[in-house]
């Protein structure tokens, strides 16, 4: 299983999480026996985000948070579900 589709599931199962790449590394995906890379996993983020399934807002930390993308920011697909591995 791709990073993105990894995040998105957890996404799915919790739809309040927000956090780090390196909070999601590890704790979003703990445990992942061969689980993403962290390469792999930032770039599963940033091809979510670009297709709007995931925003990344910057903290007043200045480090960047992600969360799934709700109604308002994506009304016509905010989890990627209907996606295929094309983007389509």
């Amino acid at each position: 299983m791709h990073a993105d589709d990894q995040i998105l599931d957890y996404l799915k199962q919790h739809p309040d999480a927000k956090d780090t790449l390196d909070g999601i590394m590890s704790w979003w995906l703990l445990g992942k026996e061969g689980g993403p890379t962290l390469i792999e996993v930032k770039m599963g983020l940033d091809k979510l985000v670009a297709r709007g399934s995931v925003i990344a807002e910057h903290g007043p930390d200045g480090r960047v948070y992600y969360s799934l993308a709700d109604a308002k920011t994506n009304p016509q697909d905010p989890t990627g579900i209907d996606d295929d591995e094309n983007g389509n």
